[in-house]
């Protein structure tokens, strides 16, 4: 065992010599010259003005930055005339949620949830919403909002929803299956 560990470190040290021979380390000319240079060079960061002293450019001075956008190919702002006919230069991103708003701001409740059912207590109501798009049941209080639409009011038969724009109800539907009579046992032909 001790004859394979020494011979490990003579492959070892056989294998450094020869990548010292192939590739011999090798000083720059300057590496002598930055030495010097180092010493004579002051490590202390220069001292700065107290923030009193300091004169802030006025807010007027940056209106250029807000008319160049940053991320525009050409850097300049868009020309009114592509403004008016709708040619505008924004992302996908951004045109995507331009018209996620817009959905939004035109949808409808009852085009998005279903009541199925509504629970009022003397210290909280909650209502039981199906939503459509997404097939969950949700559990909504007052004061949440869902898809754009904030619930404002929760009443035993209906819960009031207001968005940016306007307001609207949603009606709990009851469906109701009549109850079929049901014959005593006595009665029955077979109690017999």
């Amino acid at each position: 065992m001790l004859a394979n560990l020494l011979a490990g470190l003579c492959l070892l040290a056989l294998i450094i010599i020869v990548l010292k021979a192939l590739y011999p380390v090798r000083l720059s000319p300057d590496a002598g010259k930055t030495q010097a240079k180092t010493d004579s060079v002051n490590t202390h960061p220069p001292a700065r003005k107290p923030p009193e002293q300091i004169a802030l450019i006025p807010f007027t001075r940056y209106g250029e930055i807000a008319t160049r956008p940053l991320f525009r190919p050409n850097r300049q702002p868009p020309d009114p005339d592509e403004m008016e006919t709708g040619e505008t230069n924004e992302t996908k991103e951004q045109r995507a949620i331009r018209e996620r708003e817009e959905q939004q701001l035109n949808s409808h409740v009852e085009d998005l949830f279903v009541i199925s059912g509504i629970v009022v207590t003397d210290h909280k109501a909650i209502a039981l919403l199906h939503d459509i798009k997404n097939d969950k049941l949700l559990r909504a209080i007052e004061g949440e909002e869902l898809e754009g639409w904030k619930i404002k009011q929760i009443f035993p038969d209906n819960v009031l929803f207001r968005n940016t724009e306007r307001v609207e109800t949603l009606n709990l539907i009851r469906r109701f299956e009549p109850v079929k009579a049901s014959t005593s046992p006595k009665n029955s032909p077979s109690a017999r």
